[in-house]
């Protein structure tokens, strides 16, 4: 849950297929609004050795380390205000958390 509690972010398992192998499900991140219960589901698939999901200090963004299809992991910044999403270039680094001055 983010910090001022209006939102729940959480990793989606998915299939199209009725008793999937849950190897074969895909990830995606949903994020619930807590007053209204809509739910804004954006196709990022997590890494496999953390599912970390960082939330900024305004809580209208949050950062995923994501895995891109090269194999590669890649942080991804996710604006709830404007519905939009952006790999960001960390040189390779992970992000762990999020500090405000």
């Amino acid at each position: 849950m983010e910090p001022d509690g209006l939102h729940i972010a959480f990793w989606l398992k998915i299939s199209n297929v009725a008793n999937a192998n849950p190897k074969d499900l895909r990830q995606w991140l949903a994020i619930t609004d807590t007053i209204t219960l809509e739910t804004q589901i954006y196709c990022l698939t997590p890494n496999n050795t953390g599912h970390h999901i960082v939330w900024g200090p305004d809580s209208q963004q949050l950062i995923v380390n994501t895995e891109i299809p090269s194999g590669e992991i890649k942080p991804t910044l996710v604006d709830l205000t404007h519905q939009t999403q952006a790999t960001l270039n960390t040189q390779g680094l992970w992000v762990e958390d999020w500090m405000t001055p």
